[in-house]
Order: C-alpha cells, then sequence, then structure tokens
C-alpha cells in the first residue's frame, strides 16, 4: 500500500489532550528572540437558527449538500492546490518566508516531538496510542519510497519528552533540539504537546509547526502563517461555537448561567474571557457568574467556594470549563450543596477518556451536553485513514482496530505528514518556508473523515464540524447523538 497523497487525501482527528498539566499552558514560556504581538480577535460570529429546534434538545445545523449525514463522503482525487502568493494571509508579516533552514536539493529535515504518557500506562486517565516511533517511522520510510516530500528525502529527528515531569526546561530541550540544533524545516506535534512548545517553535524560532491541537487565534497571528492545525479547530472557532449552537437550540432560553474555569490554562481561559463571554453577551445570554479556580499542576482549590457562587447567583446551566480529570471536583462540590445545573461541555471534555474521570460523580454529571470533535467512531472512518494505518502494519508490524484511539491518533500523525507532503510537491521553482505555507494554504476544501476539511491564507484550521452527544450514568460516556453534525462557521 503506497502512502501517497495523488491518489487519495484526507485527514483525521484524535483527542489525546488528558491529563490536566499535558493540555495546558503551564510552564513558563522560553523568553523569545524576537517577540511578536498578538493581533486582536476577530468579532464573534452568529449563524443562522435551524427551523424546528425543540427547546432544550440541541440539534445539528444542516450538513454540506450531498453529504449522508455522519458519513464521510467517497474519497476522490483531489483537487490541485490554489495558487496562494507568498506571504499572504496570516503569512503577510513572515519575517523568515525565504527562510531555507532543514532544505536542500535532495533532502527536507522534519522533527517529530511526541509527548510521552508512559509513566499513566494502564491506569485509564490515557488513552493507548500505539507505538508512536513506529508510525512516525512507516510515514517517513513510505512517503521517501514513493519521492519524498518535494522530491526530497526525509532526515528525521523524532523525539518523545513528558510534560508531565519535566515542565518548561523539558519543553525548552525539546524546542531547541529540534530548531536550533536539528534545524527542522518542519515541525510536528501531536495533541497534547503544550502551548508553549508551539509558540517556542513556531514564533520563537520561527519554524513551519504542524500541530494537532487547535490554539488561540493571537497564536496564529503572532506565528506569522508558521502554524497550521490541519484536523481541528482554533480556541476561537470552538468557543463561539459553543455558545451560538446551544443557542440556537434553544438551551439557553430563560437560563442563569455560569462559567467556571482553571486559572491554569491560558488557551482556555482566553476563550473564555475573549471569545465565549463576548458572544454570549451578543446574544443576549450574558453571564451571572464567570469564576477562574485556583489551579496547580493536576489539582485545584476552592470548588465549593465556585459552586457556593454560582448557586446564590441562581445559575441553573454551567458552562464547565476547567479541563480534564480537575473538573470533577467541581461537580462533586456542587453535589455536596444539593447544586444540580444543567451542565455543558466541549470539545476534549466530551471523549471518552475524559468521562472516566467522571465515574465517581456520574449520577450528578448525567444529562450534561456535550458538543465534541473526536470523530472516531467507524463509520467516520476513511479510505485514507485506512490506508495510513495500513502502513503502519505493513512497515512496522503494529496493528490497531478501527475506531480505537491508536487507530485516531495513527491517522491524525499521519494527515500532518500529508498536508506538508502534498502542499510540497505543488511549488513550483525555489523550496523555502514562504513557498511551502503558501501552498498549504492553497490546499483549500479537501475530503477528511469528517466530509471536509479546509485550508486557505487566512483559516490555518481544517477541521468543520463538531457533533452533539449526552453523558449517561449508565453509558459512563458521553452517547453521540444520531442525525447531521453541526457545522463550524469560519
Amino acid at each position: 500500500m503506497k502512502l501517497t497523497t495523488r491518489r487519495t487525501f484526507a485527514g483525521v482527528t484524535a483527542v489525546v489532550c488528558l491529563a490536566a498539566a499535558a493540555c495546558t499552558d503551564q510552564t513558563a514560556d522560553p523568553a523569545p528572540t524576537e517577540p511578536g504581538t498578538a493581533a486582536p480577535t476577530a468579532a464573534p460570529a452568529t449563524t443562522a437558527a435551524p427551523a424546528d429546534t425543540e427547546p432544550g434538545e440541541p440539534t445539528a445545523t444542516t450538513a454540506p449538500t450531498g453529504t449522508e449525514p455522519g458519513k464521510p463522503t467517497a474519497t476522490t482525487e483531489p483537487a490541485a492546490p490554489d495558487t496562494v502568493p507568498v506571504n499572504a494571509g496570516l503569512a503577510a508579516n513572515n519575517t523568515s518566508s525565504d527562510s531555507t533552514t532543514g532544505i536542500t536539493d535532495d533532502t527536507i529535515k522534519v522533527a517529530f516531538l511526541g509527548v510521552d504518557f508512559s509513566a499513566l500506562s494502564g491506569t485509564g486517565l490515557v488513552p493507548e496510542l500505539g507505538d508512536q516511533q513506529k508510525q512516525v517511522e512507516s510515514f517517513v520510510a513510505e512517503i521517501n519510497e514513493n519521492g519524498g516530500i518535494g522530491g526530497r528525502q526525509i532526515e528525521l529527528h523524532f523525539h518523545m519528552f513528558s510534560v508531565l515531569e519535566g515542565g518548561a526546561d523539558t519543553i525548552q530541550a525539546a524546542c531547541i533540539g529540534a530548531t536550533q540544533e536539528f534545524q527542522a524545516a518542519v515541525v510536528i506535534l501531536p495533541p497534547a504537546a503544550a502551548r508553549d512548545l508551539t509558540r517556542c517553535t513556531a514564533v520563537t524560532n520561527q519554524t513551519l509547526t504542524m500541530y494537532a491541537t487547535g490554539m488561540d487565534d493571537p497564536l496564529y497571528a503572532e506565528a506569522q502563517g508558521r502554524l497550521f492545525t490541519p484536523g481541528n479547530l482554533t480556541i476561537d472557532r470552538q468557543y463561539r461555537a459553543w455558545a451560538t449552537a446551544l443557542d440556537e437550540a434553544g438551551v439557553l432560553e430563560g437560563t442563569t448561567i455560569g462559567i467556571v474555569s482553571s486559572s491554569t490554562a491560558a488557551e482556555f481561559l482566553y476563550g473564555v474571557e475573549e471569545v465565549l463571554v463576548p458572544t454570549l453577551e451578543e446574544l443576549g445570554h450574558a453571564p451571572a457568574e464567570v469564576i477562574a479556580i485556583p489551579c496547580e499542576g493536576t489539582s485545584c482549590q476552592q470548588y465549593d467556594v465556585a459552586a457556593q457562587r454560582m448557586k446564590d447567583a441562581g445559575v441553573d446551566l454551567v458552562f464547565q470549563n476547567i479541563p480534564n480529570n480537575v473538573g470533577v471536583g467541581l461537580v462533586q462540590a456542587s453535589a455536596d450543596i444539593d447544586f444540580a445545573p444543567q451542565w455543558v461541555a466541549l470539545g476534549n471534555q466530551a471523549t471518552d477518556t475524559v468521562s472516566n474521570f467522571y465515574a465517581a460523580v456520574a449520577e450528578h454529571w448525567d444529562g450534561m451536553i456535550g458538543l465534541g470533535f473526536s470523530f472516531n467512531q467507524p463509520d467516520d472512518l476513511t479510505p485514507t485513514s485506512a490506508e495510513c494505518n495500513a502502513v503502519v502494519t505493513e512497515r512496522s508490524g503494529e496493528f490497531y482496530e478501527p475506531g480505537t484511539d491508536a487507530y485516531g491518533f495513527t491517522a491524525n500523525i499521519c494527515n500532518m505528514f500529508l498536508v506538508v507532503d502534498r502542499a510540497a510537491d505543488s511549488v513550483e521553482g525555489s523550496l523555502t518556508q514562504g513557498s511551502l505555507i503558501a501552498a498549504i494554504q492553497g490546499l483549500g476544501t479537501f475530503e477528511g473523515f469528517v466530509s471536509q476539511l479546509t485550508l486557505s491564507p487566512t483559516k490555518h484550521d481544517g477541521l468543520d464540524e463538531m457533533f452533539w452527544c449526552d453523558y449517561t450514568a449508565e453509558a459512563g460516556v458521553c452517547v453521540r447523538r444520531d442525525g447531521p453534525r453541526v457545522v463550524i462557521p469560519d
């Protein structure tokens, strides 16, 4: 099986942002050599409300015409990428567009910085992702055997690090090793690699970075076009959708809203302060309480204070924005004072892995409404995700069952390699950082496991759909609803 983008091209997302320390921006950012200025966030967008919506029952907006709800479209030969000028859109101010660091006539240097969760293996706190080194080395061997990236053989730097143990020093060492020492042309980061690392590679060290997890708009702007998230959504689009989709479905009507976050999750705090609250206010649902509880590492304090404040304010719907395992404490503290609001959660908080954390408070979390993006059910899978996994099996002997975390993770990492490969193959003339970025921006809309992924000069996150789910104590997970997916506006 050949892993070529000239036959098929699709993308897959897996969500593995798990233990709180791995998912948040807790560590100090390495001092930048040329600090950038974060761009202002675009005004919150709203979408037209769907007709015939049952009050209290969130309903997805209409799926793209011609797409059967919940099914990927047939894989076809991708259209040629559009021609995009160098330094267009988010890359307009790229000061390193002429860079050929890591690129020769015959080779291109690619660094993969994997997140090591082996210390938590077998605890149930993290999913089984398979052997990351075998996955990555299989993709590299397959691409090299079929002509390389832009006619250049990949030289690989593979490094695993633990953000749970080393903190800022570990992150900085991983960044410097890939950029300043190895001098990569491209850095590929899996889910849960942390915002600090992303900023260090894309901003501080001005290296083209592909990251599986969506970040805040200011980071994409500060990266000057050097940051892409092909299989996920930006924080801004997620948090706008969280408010607008619930509003369209009538869930927010007549409610008193509270929002609770962790003080250490910088990107999530940004999502609340700069996107969620303004969007709710624009929709006429200004929150009564917006709380950030003090947290450190994987533990937080003052859950009881937050719960009491919301109860005293008459809150009956809570946007639970505390990441992962540490959110359980808020649910328990609320139950302890007979405070039983409607809970709503977003993205990673709706995954099966994070749902496992809520087993101890399942009866109180029951009925939570989730808006998720972890498309990993068998019906979501595309021929390309199968092809990517087959390459790993053929070259390494590793086999992952379709629908498992390892299967989705493999396809997600493969997708980022394929984006770079296809874009580079379309570059005419010299391959530089700027021409490669322009080619990725020119990929436009292409089929992925969620029907369509889209990249453009002003949109560096590819995913355009999410789904509704409902947590039930009986199932112990957030059960995905039947019907069309939620289409997320740009």
